[in-house]
């Protein structure tokens, strides 16, 4: 419930995705002994100061969005274009309105966990407070339709990472970013 009250505060969530369906990012904790962690879905906050608030990161909470990429991404102009990063830009509202994931995609065929769950609950299965009935209509989860590039009409609009540099980390003088609607 913690992440659900912060992420209320947030105005943006932001998913990073690749186009193979999976996605190396530097500093996390899930890492390996350098620090890359391969993830097939990461969600992460960005806020109106345009600081990211990563559960994973070893940076510090929050860090600027500029730093985050910095350190996440050191040298992903470098990768193959499959596995350069992806954001799947949602407002906030929208997000916590709508996203649910029962963590199935974290198990193997045989139901098995491949790497511990983290420890907060999953998010949006089944009844929530505040919600209004009947927002969640696959009580399964629908992380399927955050994480497919392919939709156009999923939630939210994707932009690489040069498009999130631009949008977010352009003007260094600048406090604020531009509000998501």
């Amino acid at each position: 419930m913690a992440l659900r009250r912060t992420a209320a505060r947030r105005p943006y969530r932001a998913g990073d995705l690749c186009r193979e369906s999976i996605c190396p990012i530097a500093e996390q904790q899930a890492g390996a002994a350098d620090g890359v962690a391969w993830w097939d879905y990461h969600c992460i906050a960005l806020d109106q100061e345009r600081r990211i608030w990563d559960l994973d990161t070893k940076l510090p909470q929050p860090v600027a969005a500029r730093i985050w990429v910095a350190h996440s991404f050191p040298r992903a102009a470098a990768w193959p274009a499959p596995l350069r990063p992806l954001f799947r830009l949602v407002p906030s509202a929208d997000y916590l309105r709508d996203f649910s994931s029962d963590r199935r995609h974290m198990r193997d065929a045989d139901g098995d966990w491949l790497q511990p769950p983290p420890s907060w609950p999953c998010i949006g299965v089944g009844d929530s407070p505040g919600a209004e009935a009947g927002t969640k209509t696959d009580t399964q989860g629908n992380l399927r339709y955050y994480r497919d590039l392919s939709m156009s009409d999923g939630p939210g609009i994707v932009v690489d990472l040069e498009a999130f540099l631009a949008i977010y980390c352009a003007d260094e003088g600048a406090v604020h970013g531009p509000r998501i609607t």
